[in-house]
């Protein structure tokens, strides 16, 4: 089947992408350098309160 595919909105992805960290305590981060992959699992914590709209917000989904 050969579906569009839908932009999802911005603040949509945001809530989507806070949801899905908000429930796990470890990642893991991928690299390659010169064809030899390498994983490193991570523990990691994210804020449970979302910012309020007068805080400047930073980071790699925002």
């Amino acid at each position: 089947m050969d579906k569009k595919m839908q932009k999802m909105p911005e603040e949509e992805l945001k809530e989507e992408i806070r949801d899905f960290l908000t429930n796990r305590k470890i990642l893991v981060l991928c690299t390659c350098s010169n064809n030899i992959p390498r994983a490193t699992p991570m523990d990691f914590y994210i804020d449970k309160k979302p910012p309020s709209s007068s805080q400047q917000i930073s980071g790699p989904f925002w």
